[in-house]
C-alpha cells in the first residue's frame, strides 16, 4: 500500500483512462487529486473527487506553457510524493513539471500500442505498469488490469437474466461500441443481425452509446428477446449473462473479455490513433486466441461468414482464454504498490 498522504493521478478524459484510475484510487487507500485537462468537466468522476484542472495541448504552445505553470503551482502548493500517470496529452504538463521537480512518477499503460506520452515519459518513471506483456517501454511490470471494482462481485447467471428480463433457454449476444465509434457499429449490426441471427436460439443485449437512440435500434430486434440501452453501469452482469460479445477493441474491453473469459468478435475502431485498436484485436485473435477480428470495411461483405465461423468455435475460444489466463503471470496491484515504495 502506498503510504504517502498526497498523491496525484494524472489522467485523460475517456472512460478507458478514468476507470482504471478510479480503481487505483480505491487501492491506494488515500484520497488522491485527479489532475488533467478539463478534469473538472469529466462526467465519469463524481462531485466529491478532488480535481485539479490544467490546460494542455499538443499543437498550441501557449496552452501547453500555461498548463505547465499551473502544474508547477499545484506541485509546490500540494507537494505530492508520487504522480501516477495514465497517458493522454491531457497529462503532458503535469508530467513535464514532475520530471523537472524530480517527483516519483509511476505510469500505467493499458494498450498493446503505447501512446506517445507514455513512450516518452517511461524513461523518467520509476515503474511503468502494463496490462499486457509485449509492450516496448522502460522498466515495466505486468500487473492485473485495473477493472471496475464491481466486476469482482460474484453474481449468478440467474440474477443477470432477471436483471435484463431475458430467457434462460437462449444464448445471449452482448454488443457495445464504447464511448467512441459506436454509431457506425450500431447502424451496421442492427441490420445485419436481424437478417443472420436465429431468434429461436439467440437473444440480444445491446448498449448503443450516447449518440444513438436505443428505441431506433430496438425496432430491428423485434423478433428477438432483447435489452437495448444507452449504457449499463452493471457491466459485470452483462458479462456474466452473455455467451459472446461483438464490440470495438479498446484496451479495457480486451481486459474485461479476458477477465470474464468471454469469446468476442472484435471490430476495431478504424480511426483510433496509430491503429492501436487493430493491434489489440490482432493480439486477442492470434495470441489469446479468444475470437476473431473483422475490419469495419469488411463488415457488410464478410459479416455472415465470419459470424458463422465465430459461433461454431465459441467453446474453443473460451478454452483458449482460460489457457491464456493460466499462462500469464500478473503482479497483484497491492504487491505492485508495495514494490514502488521507497
Amino acid at each position: 500500500m502506498v503510504k504517502e498522504n498526497k498523491v496525484f493521478i494524472a489522467v485523460g478524459g475517456t472512460g478507458g483512462h478514468i476507470h482504471p484510475a478510479l480503481r487505483l484510487a480505491d487501492e491506494i487507500k488515500t484520497t488522491p487529486f485527479f489532475i488533467g485537462y478539463k478534469i473538472t468537466q469529466n462526467t465519469h468522476l463524481s462531485k466529491d473527487v478532488k480535481k485539479l484542472d490544467v490546460h494542455s495541448s499538443t499543437h498550441n504552445i501557449f496552452k501547453l506553457m500555461l498548463g505547465f505553470f499551473q502544474s508547477l503551482y499545484f506541485l509546490l502548493k500540494i507537494r505530492p510524493s508520487v504522480v501516477f500517470g495514465f497517458g493522454s496529452y491531457h497529462t503532458l504538463p503535469i508530467l513535464i513539471a514532475s520530471v523537472l521537480f524530480r517527483k516519483k512518477i509511476i505510469l500505467f499503460e493499458s494498450n498493446l500500442q503505447p501512446g506517445l506520452i507514455n513512450r516518452f515519459f517511461s524513461r523518467f518513471a520509476k515503474k511503468t505498469a502494463l496490462f499486457f506483456d509485449q509492450v516496448p517501454l522502460f522498466n515495466t511490470t505486468l500487473i492485473e488490469p485495473l477493472l471496475k471494482k464491481n466486476y469482482l462481485e460474484k453474481v449468478s447467471k440467474e440474477e443477470a437474466l432477471k436483471y435484463f428480463h431475458l430467457e434462460k433457454d437462449k444464448k445471449t449476444l452482448l454488443i457495445f461500441g464504447g464511448s467512441i465509434g459506436a454509431k457506425p457499429l450500431n447502424k451496421a449490426l442492427k441490420l445485419l443481425l436481424s437478417k443472420t441471427l436465429d431468434p429461436k436460439k439467440w437473444q440480444i443485449v445491446h448498449f448503443t452509446g450516447a449518440h444513438t437512440d436505443p428505441k431506433e435500434v430496438q425496432m430491428h430486434y423485434q423478433k428477438f428477446s432483447n435489452c437495448v440501452k444507452t449504457f449499463e453501469t452493471k457491466m459485470h452482469l452483462a458479462y456474466t449473462l452473455c455467451d459472446c460479445v461483438i464490440a470495438r477493441s479498446g484496451a479495457m474491453t480486451l481486459s474485461e473479455l479476458i477477465f470474464f473469459e468471454t469469446p468476442a468478435l472484435l471490430i476495431p475502431y478504424p480511426f483510433a490513433r496509430k491503429q492501436h485498436q487493430h493491434k489489440n484485436a490482432r493480439f486477442f485473435q492470434d495470441v489469446v486466441q479468444g475470437g476473431l477480428l473483422l475490419d469495419q470495411q469488411d463488415l457488410y461483405s464478410h459479416f455472415s461468414n465470419t459470424l458463422d465461423r465465430f459461433f461454431s468455435n465459441l467453446v474453443d475460444y473460451k478454452a483458449k482464454i482460460c489457457e491464456y489466463k493460466k499462462r500469464v503471470k500478473y503482479t497483484k496491484i497491492q504487491q505492485f504498490l508495495h514494490e514502488i515504495e521507497d
